[in-house]
């Protein structure tokens, strides 16, 4: 385990901070040592903490405000809570908060040294997980992070996801992801632009038809509801979708039942509905633009993506992603020292101009 691991220990007993510092040490461990809220904050905020083992009492203060804390600031770290004041109302609380465990005072040493070792352990395993699955979607910013232990949260339920951004902040590769990750992973995903298909023609792939059911209609085709059964459905742009086809995308979203145009029966189908949108869908009600019972249909998880203004800190990859695939589709071979400042210069500008002029 060497130096990998970095263990902060949190616990206004001097002697008892030492005895642990000790322990984790011969473990091999890197090991932080607190009094106090405040001194825990800086260790945090300064360095990588893998794992967090905190006392409930800090004299006056209490153990889960630095829980709190780490939550509120997107420090998502393992807390292990001691304590002497063992009560069904702590472990409640520290549940919502997500502490993975809590350990009742006086303890054996060498269960709390196999408790650590086994969330580091399952710690490592769930971040591999995590970033192969994931891994189309570029960036380190504690935004990004965030986003994607959403999606690990959301996938393996079968929730209606609403994902909202603007254009361009990546909202088809999330919802990607969520399939990847999700029990219908080797089902079919399908994907309809609303704003890009004519209305006149949005209604048939959505639905499919029967062969007559118009001019032109010379033969059977199936809708993506149908071509998507067992999958997942990613409904780009929902809120450029008109009025008359809302309400009959709302009774196929309620009933999971689909009846193709010219068809005089409905095909019962499964299906999950991934959808995004650039707008405001509240507003748009509001305006009368877009049905309320379809929003709150669609919106029970929403994933919201911020724009790269609000996350400067991954311009840096994202400009060294882009390099490469252009590189390699321009076949350009491109060996510069990527960590010099001029070259950092050249990635931003050359992710600037395919961002904005090409994607």
């Amino acid at each position: 385990m060497g130096n990998k691991y970095n263990v902060l220990i949190i616990d206004d007993e001097r002697s008892f901070r030492e005895l642990l510092e000790i322990l984790f040490s011969n473990e091999g461990y890197n090991v932080f040592m607190a009094a106090d809220i405040a001194g825990s904050q800086r260790i945090i905020s300064e360095k990588k903490i893998d794992i967090i083992i905190c006392d409930l009492v800090l004299g006056k203060e209490d153990g889960l405000d630095v829980v709190k804390w780490c939550r509120e600031n997107s420090y998502n770290i393992p807390f292990i809570l001691m304590t002497a004041y063992a009560s069904s109302a702590t472990a409640l609380e520290s549940v919502k908060l997500g502490v993975v465990d809590y350990i009742t005072k006086p303890f054996d040493m060498d269960h709390l040294a196999t408790m650590v070792r086994e969330v580091i352990t399952s710690r490592k395993n769930e971040d591999s997980e995590f970033y192969t699955e994931l891994d189309e979607i570029k960036g380190k910013s504690n935004a990004i992070k965030n986003v994607k232990k959403y999606i690990m949260d959301v996938a393996k339920t079968d929730s209606t996801i609403l994902i909202t951004g603007e254009s361009g902040t990546g909202k088809e590769l999330v919802a990607r992801a969520v399939h990847r990750l999700s029990h219908r992973a080797l089902k079919p995903f399908k994907t309809i632009n609303c704003s890009a298909i004519p209305y006149d023609l949005l209604e048939s792939e959505l639905f499919g038809y029967k062969r007559g059911a118009f001019t032109g209609a010379s033969y059977d085709k199936k809708g993506i509801f149908e071509l998507a059964n067992g999958g997942s459905i990613f409904l780009d742009e929902i809120g450029e979708m008109p009025l008359f086809l809302q309400s009959k995308l709302l009774r196929v979203i309620q009933d999971k039942m689909v009846q193709p145009l010219g068809a005089g029966t409905e095909i019962k189908t499964d299906f999950r509905i991934i959808a995004a949108t650039n707008k405001n869908l509240e507003e748009e009600t509001k305006k009368g633009n877009f049905r309320s019972d379809l929003y709150y249909r669609l919106n029970v998880v929403n994933i919201n993506i911020p724009p790269l203004r609000e996350r400067k800190e991954d311009v840096e990859e994202l400009a060294k992603h882009f390099l490469k695939k252009y590189a390699v589709l321009m076949d350009k071979n491109i060996s510069r020292n990527l960590c010099t400042r001029k070259m950092k210069t050249f990635e931003v500008n050359i992710f600037y101009l395919y961002y904005y002029d090409i994607m």
